[in-house]
């Protein structure tokens, strides 16, 4: 879910694993805010490929098919999550909130460095580098003013030197 209020923006940061799913991502927000998961809502029925005949339009068992395996033939088969997919060793089961940055804009953008010591957001036009070694620290480190001014910042990326933010966006140009 989101994470917004009125008047505010925030990043939130939990211990996830990156090979955490979004479904396992989902539930694990739900359950850290006490929010249930709504049912019976496709949330990305825009990611269905146009001109699917109905017949092909879900698994069996009911659930949505957001894959599909297309033969030599053209002919298109939905391809199930494997029930197993969230279980295993290092696949985390829980998430729990470690700090709340409060941006001040839409956050786009996100990357930690490694090791976790400071979080970058990138908002409208700037990005915002936050040290959560404190976590009692609610300010901001630095801003960094990238692109234009107007433009949101959709993605960046701290390279492995630990120096170099690579960020773009809608001004369709990096720096």
């Amino acid at each position: 879910g989101e994470l917004t209020s009125p008047g505010a923006a925030y990043a939130s940061l939990h211990n996830i694993s990156p090979q955490m799913s979004a479904a396992a991502a989902a539930a694990a927000a739900a359950a850290a805010y006490g929010r249930s998961p709504v049912v019976g809502f496709d949330p990305h029925h825009h990611m269905r490929v146009p001109g699917i005949p109905p017949n092909l339009t879900g698994i069996p068992g009911g659930k949505p098919a957001y894959s599909f395996h297309v033969s030599a033939d053209g002919q298109m088969q939905p391809v199930p999550f494997p029930p197993d997919a969230l279980i295993g060793p290092g696949i985390p089961r829980h998430a729990r909130q470690i700090n709340t940055l409060n941006h001040g804009e839409v956050v786009c953008a996100v990357t930690i460095s490694n090791p976790t010591r400071h979080v970058y957001t990138g908002g409208k036009g700037c990005v915002k580098v936050w040290d959560i070694s404190h976590p009692g620290n609610k300010s901001p480190v630095s801003q960094l003013d990238c692109l234009n001014r107007d433009n949101y910042i959709r993605s960046c990326r701290l390279l492995p030197d630990g120096r170099t933010l690579i960020v773009g966006g809608e001004a369709s140009t990096l720096s």
